[in-house]
């Protein structure tokens, strides 16, 4: 069975920080396929890797304490904004465009068809949050959400945001970061007034 790589796909990597796939690029001599994804926490940087290592097993003799099989495992959010894996086995998710990873072979499949609004909805709403350079909408993204937070979005968040929302109660976490977001939006506005 081939892995699939899917462009758009949120990936966690093996030492549990997590990712975008951009894109597919190519070296402009070897023509060696590359992955480009962007880390979805501190500065936010992008990076550039093989496309065979990228879909590669974790090397158990080096890393013999990690559980996950593969270097970087699909995730996604479930209607109630929780990151879970995905069953590589089945086919992708929220139409994101499909690729068939094999090493020397890349061919475009269908996108997947079944995704929820709901999923579709959580997933904007989560990248909206990381991505945006304003708290103002970081802040509208996090009260979207309502329903469907739970601690590893507080986490994720958190990190985005290089703060730290101490564990428990999962409503005093929003509490928390919502007062981080308002201070930073109170802030950013007495600021532009001057």
């Amino acid at each position: 069975m081939s892995r699939k790589l899917v462009i758009g796909g949120f990936y966690k990597h093996f030492k549990n920080k997590l990712y975008k796939v951009d894109n597919i690029v190519y070296h402009s001599e070897t023509k060696e396929a590359l992955v480009l994804y962007q880390a979805l926490y501190g500065d936010f940087k992008q990076y550039v890797r093989p496309l065979d290592m990228f879909m590669s097993e974790v090397d158990h003799v080096k890393y013999p304490e990690v559980k996950q099989k593969y270097r970087f495992s699909q995730v996604s959010l479930d209607e109630f904004g929780n990151v879970s894996p995905i069953d590589e086995a089945e086919t992708a998710f929220s139409k994101a465009e499909e690729v068939f990873a094999t090493v020397g072979q890349i061919e475009a499949t269908s996108p997947a068809t079944d995704s929820s609004s709901k999923e579709d909805r959580i997933a904007s709403l989560v990248e909206k949050f990381l991505d945006s350079k304003e708290y103002e909408d970081k802040l509208d993204a996090l009260l979207l959400l309502n329903n469907n937070i739970n601690d590893d979005l507080i986490d994720l968040f958190a990190e985005s945001l290089d703060i730290v929302v101490e564990k428990g109660n999962l409503a005093d976490r929003v509490r928390s970061l919502k007062a981080v977001l308002q201070a930073h939006t109170k802030y950013e506005g007495g600021r532009l007034r001057r």
